[in-house]
């Protein structure tokens, strides 16, 4: 039987059995056809008995490569196409058989090829060449190419010439008569994902990812998330941005900078936070670049980088002048990431304060995504990078240098105009001293001097803030209040990183009155904490402010934790074994309210209450802890004799406890413990309570 397998296309092969399935008739593309018998290693073209020679060379062979059996039982032959023993590129044709009977075959051969070889010009040729490239002679092959890609495998389409890899990525093709280049096709077969570079426009030589194809570089990072893709303007099927000859070129160099700039906000979110692209789901970035002067979309506005929130896409426009270089800056590419972060986060209104928070964030987060890649040479300016009047958009450090404001409805503060750029300058103000610390007088004439708790912990502040608990209508003192819990979160209530967040947002001027929730300060909800407490249940209340309480727990052995960063003031009818803890963060004693006749008890022994007679005033200490902070020893001096001394660490854990009779100074050796924020709680012989806090270095 006879089969016929139409595998054809243009220049493709088809197969026929003849009589046996050992005979094979191949056909090509104009007709022409020849018998190959498996069990013989080539075909010539024309010499079968069975041949009709039809437009057909004696001067075509098709040589066996490759033969490979695999697990199926199958095996497959690959073939080599020659033309006057010079391989034909890409003119391959494979066949496969089973348990030595034909099942199919498929390639590709080029017939009719009639190329003249003319030995004395090409050996001639190949000198030439060699000269020119300073090659030795292993490194060039005399194959038949075609000599556009783009076309199709036919013969006035193919050319004798001189095959060489220049290690470069790339294969180059001369012409064999001429020494003329033909044609350079990349040579990473890898085809794909690939890294290539770029003098970049602000931070000299980087490394990004591209997508290598047939004959180009396109822009497309496929390694991140669903991919960063840069294209050229106006519309949403615009091509892919491709390189022409080299990335360091305009504009491919303004191009490949926003491109690499994208990368690495990628990488810092993503690294820093765990965050996966700006919706934390790996979306598609997309960014939409251009040289014209007016919007991607044709908006009658100057564009220079923005996110588009309504298409989800970021675009990139001209520089403005040929001297003020393109807005392809890290702070700027992570200041446009940062809004669309906000995009699926707090997700700000445009108007009033939520806008200018959503500014605040955006430059806080470019600028630490500048400080990612530059290190100390990072800086807390805006737009410093390309050329302006005054060098700089904003200052983060001192936002009234751009005549913006640093205190909360002070100097510069506005409500219109440009002002969500402009108010913007509170909260940056804020960030800065929470990072890297400052002192001064704001513009409330209110004293300042905050402590920097360094940019990587100010940053995990206020992204948490940004992501978890402000919203559309927040406010600046929503934004402090945000920024108070995102530190208890991350670094507990006792923390001197709440201390230092809390003395920030005062350095700016907002204050505790402006919006903050009531658990600032707060009065301990009595029946449902002993409720709980008598259930069982350990109570930890925090608080941010000053606590007051006259909760009455059992002493059942069950903790109760009172952890507040200002007073805590125990009240009438307070009760407690020795299993309670007072923690406040300041160096005050619990206390008894002003107006208390009675008085407050307090467990000092295992589950026997203890009265504590306190003053009808706040008890003033005189009790020292130098050296504070300390690295091994520190000295304990109290106004009374000391009767117990209780040393907890900053999870309310007790690390050292001892009684003492006829002293009012204790060294605490502090050599082996780890570092970090201990509480003292020191009960003197007088019946007083103290609580110091002490930080181990």
């Amino acid at each position: 039987m006879i089969v016929c397998l139409s595998l054809c296309f243009a220049n493709n092969v088809c197969c026929q059995i003849i009589n046996d399935s050992s005979l094979i008739r191949l056909f090509g593309s104009q007709n022409t056809w020849a018998v190959m018998n498996l069990s013989e290693e080539s075909i010539n073209w024309g010499e079968h008995p069975y041949n009709l020679k039809i437009g057909v060379s004696r001067n075509d062979t098709l040589k066996l490569i490759k033969k490979e059996n695999d697990e199926y039982g199958f095996t497959h032959l690959t073939f080599q196409q020659y033309y006057k023993n010079i391989p034909v590129d890409n003119a391959i044709l494979k066949m496969h058989y089973k348990d030595d009977s034909f099942v199919i075959c498929n390639g590709r051969i080029i017939d009719s090829i009639e190329i003249p070889i003319d030995n004395a010009l090409i050996n001639s040729t190949s000198l030439k060449i060699k000269d020119a490239l300073d090659i030795d002679d292993s490194s060039l092959c005399l194959v038949i190419t075609r000599t556009n890609d783009l076309r199709d495998f036919t013969a006035s389409n193919m050319q004798l010439s001189y095959k060489y890899d220049d290690f470069s990525g790339k294969t180059k093709y001369y012409n064999a008569f001429d020494g003329g280049l033909i044609k350079e096709t990349p040579s990473v077969y890898n085809i794909g994902d690939i890294t290539s570079s770029v003098n970049t426009w602000y931070n000299g030589n980087q490394y990004f990812q591209v997508y290598q194809g047939l004959l180009n570089e396109r822009l497309e990072d496929r390694t991140r998330g669903d991919g960063i893709m840069s294209y050229t303007a106006h519309g949403m099927y615009s091509p892919a941005i491709i390189k022409s000859t080299n990335w360091n070129i305009h504009p491919e160099k303004k191009y490949a900078s926003a491109h690499w700039a994208m990368e690495k906000t990628y990488d810092y979110y993503l690294h820093t936070f765990n965050r996966d692209s700006y919706d934390n789901t790996g979306h598609k970035i997309t960014i939409y670049q251009c040289d014209s002067i007016y919007s991607l979309y044709n908006y009658n506005q100057l564009v220079k980088a923005q996110w588009n929130r309504s298409r989800e896409v970021f675009e990139i426009g001209p520089e403005i002048t040929e001297v003020s270089g393109p807005f392809v800056s890290l702070d700027v590419i992570g200041h446009e990431y940062t809004h669309a972060v906000v995009s699926s986060t707090a997700n700000f209104d445009v108007i009033g304060e939520p806008a200018a928070l959503n500014e605040s964030f955006a430059d806080i987060f470019g600028t630490m995504v500048e400080f990612s890649v530059e290190g100390d040479a990072g800086d807390y300016f805006l737009g410093e990078d390309f050329w302006i009047a005054d060098g700089k958009l904003r200052d983060m450090k001192d936002p009234k240098s751009k005549q913006h404001p640093d205190t909360y409805q002070g100097q510069y503060w506005t409500d219109s105009g440009d002002y969500i750029h402009i108010n913007c300058g509170v909260q940056n103000k804020w960030f800065y001293l929470l990072a890297e610390g400052g002192s001064g007088t704001n513009d409330n004439n209110v004293v300042y001097s905050v402590s920097g708790i360094g940019r990587d912990k100010a940053a995990q502040i206020a992204f948490r803030n940004m992501v978890y608990y402000l919203s559309s209508t927040s406010t600046f003192a929503d934004a402090k209040n945000g920024a108070i819990m995102s530190a208890i979160d991350l670094f507990g209530i006792q923390s001197n990183e709440v201390l230092q967040t809390i003395l920030a947002w005062d350095a700016v001027g907002v204050s505790w009155t402006s919006g903050i929730y009531n658990y600032i300060d707060m009065s301990a909800d009595c029946s449902n904490y002993s409720n709980m407490h008598n259930n069982g249940i350990p109570v930890t209340v925090y608080c941010v402010g000053e606590m007051h309480s006259n909760c009455a727990f059992s002493p059942n052995n069950i903790p109760v934790v009172f952890a507040a960063g200002g007073d805590i003031i125990l009240e009438d009818g307070f009760e407690s074994g020795n299993n309670f803890v007072a923690t406040p963060i300041s160096s005050v004693t619990p206390r008894r309210a002003s107006n208390s006749t009675t008085s407050v008890t307090v467990g000092t022994e295992s589950n026997r209450l203890y009265d504590i007679e306190l003053n009808s005033e706040t008890v003033k200490t005189t009790t020292s802890l130098y050296p504070n902070p300390t690295s091994s020893h520190v000295v304990l001096e109290a106004p009374e004799k000391i009767a117990l001394l209780i040393l907890f660490n900053s999870n309310g854990t007790v690390v050292y406890e001892e009684s003492f009779t006829e002293t009012n100074k204790i060294n605490i050796n502090m050599t082996d413990y780890i570092s970090g924020l201990y509480f003292a709680k020191i009960i003197l012989k007088n019946g007083q309570v103290l609580t110091k806090k002490i930080s181990k270095k």
